[in-house]
């Protein structure tokens, strides 16, 4: 397993657990993702889109719609690439009695375009 490597201008880091080919998610590319969100210090999960009730969340990439360690951390994903990325507070989720930091799972598969959609594929990254 590789070790986290920082993202340029950022403090979140990433891992790519698998490598992917083809397309990469791109700034301003709709991105569809299956997450799991883990507080790094307890192990324990807040968040997940598999749980019971929840759905995949679509959301448009590097553009600010999403804590900025996913925004940043899942550009330049290919398809079957998965990827870690650790997120520290200021760039995720701050607590108010200290710091959260979490890892999310992702993993990118391809899905086919609509008549209805934009010039680039839509991107699923799953965990």
């Amino acid at each position: 397993m590789s070790a986290f490597v920082p993202i340029p201008g950022y403090a979140t880091t990433m891992r790519t657990l698998q490598a992917g080919t083809g397309a990469q998610v791109s700034k301003g590319d709709k991105v569809t993702v299956h997450a799991k969100g883990t507080v790094v210090e307890s192990g324990k999960v807040f968040w997940s889109t598999k749980s019971p009730g929840q759905k995949p969340f679509t959301y448009d990439a590097g553009v600010g719609g999403v804590i900025t360690g996913w925004d940043q951390g899942c550009l330049g994903m290919a398809i079957g690439e998965i990827r870690e990325l650790n997120i520290p507070a200021h760039e995720g989720y701050v607590r108010a009695r200290g710091v959260v930091v979490v890892l999310f799972a992702f993993r990118v598969r391809p899905r086919a375009q609509s008549a209805a959609s934009s010039r680039r594929p839509v991107v699923i990254v799953r965990p």
